[in-house]
């Protein structure tokens, strides 16, 4: 028979694991599964958010119970500074499961830009239906289920405390995280010690915990909790800096949100070891791309760009006059055509400024692309940093925003006269940006889909592409699979250098 005092502490570990699991799980509106059905809070916890040392927001995490369901609702609010300017970006999710384990529905809000975007996904045996309302304008669309055997989110406390019961200190399952998408991800937890967080001046005995995902490769989360099971720390270590969540009262909390923001632009600019004269003239270039910590991992191909390892460095040529054709599976993909909550090219006014940008619509498809990527250059007149990342509809209306705007815009555009478009997030070199000389940037910019290959369009410039653009991921933007292709960027910011090993000019400008 297992001795009593061990049996306390599996207790301890399951509150523990309760806790983890949830806040790793928990997305970012608390609305009932039902009309009227009450609910009943389980747990309810601030915390401050830090990056790199600056408070930069809070993290509002709670759980419900009801009658039949559970609900885990998380709410954050955090503020990055962008140079002399800051944003504000906040983040409502709601996880709507029923005590056996069935996903209900999924509630997210985000405002990234002057709009707010709703989303609602409803679980079906076979789909879930993605509902997106932006503006008062609302867009419907459905996609597969998941494949069976994954966990919401208190069926995966339910599978750990199992777990834990049993004498583990390790465990692995598979999980839905609505802001990766719904492939299902791989969550691994690891319990690696004991130790002590001082709260409000009192030293908590603490348990040790590591945990990560597979649709956040590189990403580890440190989390400290009490043996009570109060989730007191958490922290990941990224190359900008390490970004903690402490344990606070609400007023610490709300307090935090509203201080000097920490910058992630500027600290992140990338410096070659030589400058390029006349980048946007570039035709032809190549980069050696190193990490400083570690080993850079593969990162895209396109029509223009190819990627060879030697030794522990990427070698990167972009060469304009090489189209590769695009593979068949893309020639396919709906999602590069599709409407989404970003890229709404189905918004009145996108197919009003598609039809004013190219209004012949049997002209060439790469004539009509261009006529569009120049009036959005034209278009969004206020180039400023004071919007996060708005959508499509949200631009066309303000003229406002930076390279994601200009992105986002001009693909929509695309879409709404037929051409399949998506983003690419990436560098790109400036001369002079944000106060800083002759530097890599973080970029976006978009690629349209014509006879067979992804053409690069940069709406932010007077020409449409050079040789100083180097892509490091790729995206649809859809609303099943929303930052596919951003989230690996976090571990390349702050960690990357660049040394510039060709260069080749156009001839002088006329």
């Amino acid at each position: 028979m297992p001795d009593p005092a061990d049996r306390r502490a599996r207790r301890a570990d399951l509150r523990v694991l309760r806790t983890l699991v949830l806040l790793l799980l928990c997305g970012l509106p608390t609305r009932a599964v039902a009309e009227g059905e009450a609910w009943r809070e389980l747990h309810e916890h601030w915390y401050i958010l830090e990056i790199a040392g600056a408070p930069a927001g809070y993290v509002h995490a709670r759980v419900e119970t009801s009658g039949s369901a559970y609900r885990s609702s998380t709410e954050s609010r955090m503020r990055i500074g962008r140079g002399a300017t800051s944003i504000g970006i906040v983040q409502r999710t709601v996880f709507i499961e029923q005590h056996d384990g069935t996903p209900v529905e999924v509630r997210f809000e985000q405002t990234m830009g002057r709009d707010r975007v709703d989303q609602v996904y409803r679980f079906g045996p076979e789909s879930v239906e993605i509902r997106s309302n932006q503006g008062g304008r609302e867009l419907t669309r459905t996609v597969p289920a998941p494949e069976p055997g994954w966990l919401p989110p208190m069926a995966s406390v339910r599978f750990m405390e199992a777990r834990i019961a049993e004498g583990a200190t390790r465990a692995e399952y598979r999980t839905i995280a609505p802001e990766t998408g719904f492939e299902p991800q791989v969550v691994r937890l690891r319990r690696t010690g004991e130790g002590e967080r001082t709260v409000r001046g009192r030293a908590i005995p603490v348990t040790l915990w590591e945990s990560s995902m597979s649709g956040l490769p590189g990403l580890v989360t440190m989390s400290a909790v009490s043996t009570d099971g109060h989730m007191i720390e958490t922290a990941v270590d990224v190359p900008f800096g390490r970004v903690t969540t402490r344990l606070a009262t609400e007023l610490e909390a709300r307090a935090a949100a509203e201080g000097v923001p920490p910058d992630l632009m500027v600290s992140t600019f990338i410096r070659p070891d030589r400058p390029i004269e006349h980048p946007r003239r570039t035709t032809r270039a190549v980069y050696r791309l190193r990490a400083k910590d570690g080993v850079l991992a593969e990162i895209v191909e396109t029509a223009i760009q190819r990627v060879e390892r030697v030794d522990d460095a990427l070698h990167v040529t972009i060469d304009l006059s090489t189209r590769a054709a695009a593979p068949a599976t893309d020639l396919e993909n709906r999602a590069y055509l599709d409407p989404s909550s970003m890229v709404d090219s189905s918004d009145p006014a996108i197919v009003e400024a598609a039809r004013t940008a190219a209004p012949d619509p049997a002209a060439p498809a790469a004539a009509r692309a261009e006529a569009m990527r120049r009036f959005v250059y034209g278009h969004v007149s206020a180039k400023d940093l004071d919007t996060a990342f708005a959508t499509a509809s949200e631009t066309v209306r303000t003229g406002s925003g930076d390279c994601s705007e200009h992105a986002v815009l001009l693909a929509a555009l695309l879409r709404a006269q037929g051409i399949p478009s998506r983003t690419a997030t990436g560098l790109v070199y400036a001369d002079a940006f944000a106060g800083s000389r002759q530097i890599f940037g973080w970029h976006m910019w978009t690629q349209a889909l014509i006879d067979g290959v992804w053409v690069d369009l940069d709406a932010t410039l007077r020409d449409p592409m050079d040789a100083t653009h180097v892509a490091l991921g790729l995206t649809a933007l859809d609303d099943a699979s929303p930052i596919a292709g951003i989230a690996s960027l976090i571990m390349l910011m702050g960690n990357l250098e660049i040394d510039v090993i060709e260069v080749e000019h156009a001839g002088p400008r006329r």
